[in-house]
């Protein structure tokens, strides 16, 4: 009997050392996932996309980009908007670059209008070309970009609170803009400057080489107060690095 329960023992160690050597799974380290970039950008700045593009490649994290516009509100999913112009209150705005608004013209439009007969024409006191110095006598077809977009507020910034001529054309963003001017040769219209530079629909118009201070405005990166480091990073990115430079190809001074 004593021998059948040392048999019984020592099989019962032998047992649990086998077990205990049977090496574990190792347990998975959680991975850190890098937050999303979302932002917010107005149609006026989209040529800036390219820039956050290249900030988001850089930093090897995920970018989506919402054509949102300025007067709209903060996008839920939004954790940096761009801005042009004097930014909103009490947000953290971050100095970018500046852009500025342009008076545009077909390209066969010849005419090369003052400051002043601008103003005149874009609240209807000038309605001809021959006024305007050209050698037509059509009259100025207006268009003019959405009061409460960012190229708005600039041509409101310069008018002050003169009413505007009130049968001009409403253009929705600037390449329906581009397109407007361009198609016709008694247009005049106003889109900010890198569309000239970045949009396939610029051949067809030319810019007017006049420029008045209230058209220039900074670009700003806002951050919303939540903002991921990812995002953070970014506007490090677009104030010093691969997106400042981009900045400074596609937004160039007068």
């Amino acid at each position: 009997m004593r021998r059948l329960f040392l048999l019984f023992l020592i099989s019962g160690l032998v047992l649990g050392a086998c077990v205990q050597s049977t090496p574990q799974p190792p347990t998975p380290t959680p991975t850190a996932t890098t937050a999303p970039v979302v932002a917010a950008v107005p149609p006026d700045l989209e040529p800036a996309g390219l820039a956050l593009q290249a900030c988001a490649q850089t930093l090897g994290v995920p970018l989506a980009i919402l054509t949102t516009p300025q007067s709209a509100n903060w996008p839920a999913a939004a954790n940096v908007r761009l801005w042009w112009g004097p930014p909103p209150a009490n947000t953290s705005a971050y100095a970018l670059t500046t852009e500025r608004l342009v008076p545009i013209v077909a390209r066969e439009n010849q005419a090369d209008p003052s400051e002043e007969a601008l103003r005149r024409a874009v609240i209807g006191q000038i309605t001809s070309w021959q006024d305007l110095g050209g050698s037509s006598s059509a009259a100025v077809a207006l268009w003019l970009p959405l009061l409460d977009s960012a190229a708005g507020q600039r041509l409101l910034a310069w008018l002050g609170e003169v009413p505007l001529r009130g049968d001009a054309s409403l253009a929705p963003d600037p390449r329906a803009m581009l397109q407007s001017v361009g198609s016709d040769q008694a247009a005049l219209g106003f889109v900010p400057s890198a569309w000239l530079t970045t949009a396939p629909e610029a051949e067809n118009v030319r810019a007017v080489e006049v420029t008045a201070p209230a058209w220039e405005a900074p670009v700003l990166a806002l951050l919303s107060p939540h903002a991921p480091r990812s995002a953070q990073a970014v506007v490090g990115c677009l104030q010093q690095g691969p997106g400042q430079d981009a900045l400074r190809q596609i937004y160039t001074s007068p």
